[in-house]
């Protein structure tokens, strides 16, 4: 019976220390976003690839925790390439069961509807642990255009639409799952917009 219980209590100090480095990786990952763009955007960090010649932009309010649970469901961020700026859109959802989603729905209170329906090949689907899967589509704004929009027009769409209140995210496909998203993290996404803006010249 000794034995029994001396093995259960190594089994449990084995997964808990599991679980402390994982949440360590998970936060080391997420605080490496680089140096400040300026001092003018505190919150706005910039990580370059040398080797790829590339750089990106992305808030530390809404990136910092991509580990096993992100603070925020939705992103906006900036990648800098040889042919010029590109905004991305980045949708995460953590759980223990998939909801293979493949849709994003804002609403907020003054009856704005945005959606964003994603290509399942651009879905990366991810057991994190045992009981925790992850699900996260990383795609270029350009995608949304349809033929019929300029960036511009969509952007500011989308800029307008994060001037309501109450702003709700429903991540949809065969399940879903619904978010509030904090009036930090609605602040957070327009400062990325308003950034890219100033650097893109693509403000109306």
């Amino acid at each position: 019976m000794t034995t029994k219980k001396m093995w259960i209590n190594r089994m449990n100090t084995r997964i808990i220390l599991f679980f402390i480095l994982s949440l360590l990786v998970s936060c080391a990952t997420g605080a490496h976003l680089g140096e400040k763009v300026s001092p003018d955007w505190p919150d706005l960090r910039i990580d370059r690839d040398e080797f790829r010649n590339i750089a990106f932009i992305q808030s530390v309010v809404l990136n910092i925790g991509h580990g096993f649970t992100a603070p925020s469901p939705i992103e906006l961020y900036i990648g800098i390439l040889e042919d010029g700026n590109s905004l991305r859109l980045r949708a995460t959802f953590n759980g223990s069961r998939w909801i293979f989603f493949n849709r994003a729905i804002l609403i907020n209170d003054q009856g704005g509807n945005i959606q964003y329906n994603f290509n399942t090949s651009d879905i990366n689907r991810t057991v994190i642990s045992g009981n925790h899967v992850r699900e996260r589509v990383d795609v270029p704004f350009s995608a949304y255009l349809m033929g019929i929009h300029t960036e511009a027009e969509k952007i500011k769409e989308l800029r307008q639409f994060l001037n309501g209140t109450n702003i709700r995210l429903r991540l949809s496909g065969e399940s879903y799952r619904e978010y509030n998203i904090s009036d930090r993290f609605v602040t957070a996404l327009k400062d990325i917009i308003t950034y890219y803006e100033s650097i893109t010249s693509v403000i109306e």
